[in-house]
């Protein structure tokens, strides 16, 4: 018999080596999970979870308006998440 190779979703979230986050679409966003491998960026996840530090602040300065703009239709969509 073949041992059981699933890995459970969680186990994927965790092993990704993308920075992952998840929360609630609101005029500004609510970060509720991160992915602990945001230390890469100097960052813990408490720092996005607690509102220490805005998902806005990761994205590049240039792309910023680009992002608000996409943030705005998801939000006017009635997108939860």
């Amino acid at each position: 018999m073949v041992p059981d190779q699933s890995l459970s979703l969680d186990q994927v979230i965790l092993s990704s080596p993308a920075v992952l986050m998840g929360g609630r679409m609101e005029d500004t966003p609510r970060v509720d999970f991160v992915t602990g491998n945001i230390a890469l960026f100097g960052f813990s996840p408490g720092d996005l979870t607690e509102g220490r530090v805005t998902p806005e602040t990761l994205i590049l300065e240039e792309d910023r308006e680009t992002a608000r703009r996409a943030l705005a239709e998801c939000v006017s969509s009635g997108a939860a998440e």
